[in-house]
């Protein structure tokens, strides 16, 4: 795939309430003709027929050679005025200064096929006039004004009403993927923790001890609906949690009525929240306990 015209390039930017929006970066023409190529030939790791998707789940992590997609992906209103009324956006001014926007993105936009890459970007790919020499002229000297280098890949890609892409976590940063997944609020998580499998002590005192690590962790649970299923019995929950080191769970309560007692200590929490997550397992040859990035069904 070789770009035989020229993309138009946009810094996306995070306001401090989280919104996203763009601004123009005005470049040299040859500049612009080789990003554009760099660009759409870096989107051949998501656009290739041989790449392997998978449907978005919070649980999965993509191996090499995969991608993740949201179909039906609908355009946020700034990606919509980016192919409508380019023009109406400001140009990038003062980049990268601490008055500057926070810039989460660099974005070419090819017009023609109303494709969207995406180069995630932070302020590590910031060159610094006070930290960065150039070789020039036979010899080292003070880069004169800010500078930027790429990335060697795409973060996302829109194409034909799909994102593509393989970390949610970064894509998460320049585009509003809340409503796919987010963070698991205390309403969420007091519905896992009243759930009626569940006797837990102290629900507040967890809710008030939660980091943003556990509350992912919390979401994966809720995610995989796996209290609710049928085979999800108190009495198999511990049988099979306790069958990993780190893991001794305990049920309160009389036969046919019992209830898991959710463990309050961080690490065993987070183990259980793993366990109920399904992404720990028994492997069928060793007979050890193995994790995985994954709960997806084979």
């Amino acid at each position: 795939m070789v770009a035989t015209y020229r993309f138009q390039f946009f810094a996306v930017t995070r306001a401090a309430d989280l919104s996203h929006s763009l601004r123009k970066v005005v470049i040299s023409n040859d500049l612009q003709i080789e990003l554009s190529k760099v660009f759409e030939e870096q989107a051949a790791e998501y656009l290739d027929e041989r790449i392997e998707t998978h449907s978005f789940t919070p649980t999965y992590t993509p191996l090499d050679g995969e991608v993740i997609k949201i179909d039906k992906f609908e355009l946020p209103d700034h990606l919509e005025k980016a192919l409508s009324a380019p023009q109406e956006f400001g140009d990038l001014s003062m980049p990268f200064t601490d008055s500057a926007p926070g810039v989460k993105a660099i974005l070419a936009v090819d017009v023609t096929t109303q494709r969207f890459y995406f180069q995630y970007f932070d302020r590590s790919r910031v060159l610094r006039r006070s930290f960065t020499a150039i070789f020039k002229s036979g010899m080292f000297q003070k880069l004169s004004d800010p500078g930027i280098t790429v990335d060697n890949k795409l973060a996302a890609v829109i194409a034909d009403g799909k994102l593509l892409f393989r970390s949610f976590h970064r894509v998460n940063q320049f585009l509003d993927l809340k409503d796919f997944f987010r963070e698991a609020t205390n309403s969420d998580i007091e519905s896992v923790l009243k759930h009626d499998k569940l006797i837990v002590d102290g629900v507040q005192d967890i809710l008030d001890s939660l980091s943003t690590r556990m509350r992912k962790r919390f979401s994966f649970v809720i995610a995989s609906g796996i209290l609710d299923h049928e085979r999800a019995t108190p009495e198999r929950i511990q049988n099979r949690a306790n069958k990993f080191d780190g893991l001794d769970i305990r049920l309160s309560g009389r036969p046919g009525k019992r209830k898991v007692v959710f463990p309050t200590d961080a690490k065993a929490m987070e183990m259980f929240l793993r366990f109920l997550a399904e992404q720990l397992y028994i492997s069928e040859i060793t007979q050890q306990a193995r994790e995985t990035n994954s709960s997806k069904a084979l």
